[in-house]
Order: structure tokens, then C-alpha cells, then sequence
């Protein structure tokens, strides 16, 4: 699980995040065609990390509350 201070550090790389990144944290392949990651988050929440290829930065980076409302990370 993804700790809060965990990914407040990483939102602070921004554009930078790589796939690498990601890489010490458990998570659960949900992508058909694309890659898309889902790893937990403290408080429930979700964080989603995809694009089309792992060789590429992410293409998009959000999270997702209990609620199910989605706040985009990348630009």
C-alpha cells in the first residue's frame, strides 16, 4: 500500500514519474491493450497509473477516492 507521504513524494516528481517509480509497490493489472495499473492507497483510495507502452513515461496519472471521484495527476 501507498502511503499519503508516500504519494505526496511522488506527485512532487510531476512529469518526471516513470514507470520505475512504481516499481516497490503491489498492484493489480486492469488494462486491456493498454497498460494500466491499479495499486492501493492509504484511505482508501486508488492509484492509477497508464499508457500504452512501459517503455514511455505514464500517460496519465490519477487517483481515485472511496467515492469513486477521480482527480488527474499529470498534465
Amino acid at each position: 500500500m501507498i502511503t499519503l507521504t508516500e504519494l505526496k513524494s511522488l506527485s512532487e516528481k510531476e512529469a518526471s514519474l516513470n514507470w520505475s517509480d512504481f516499481d516497490k509497490y503491489t498492484f493489480e493489472d486492469i488494462g486491456s491493450g493498454v497498460y494500466i495499473r491499479k495499486y492501493q492507497v492509504e484511505g482508501e483510495r486508488k492509484l492509477l497509473v497508464s499508457g500504452k507502452s512501459l517503455e514511455q513515461p505514464p500517460e496519465k496519472i490519477s487517483i481515485v477516492d472511496s467515492s469513486g471521484k477521480e482527480l488527474e495527476l499529470t498534465p
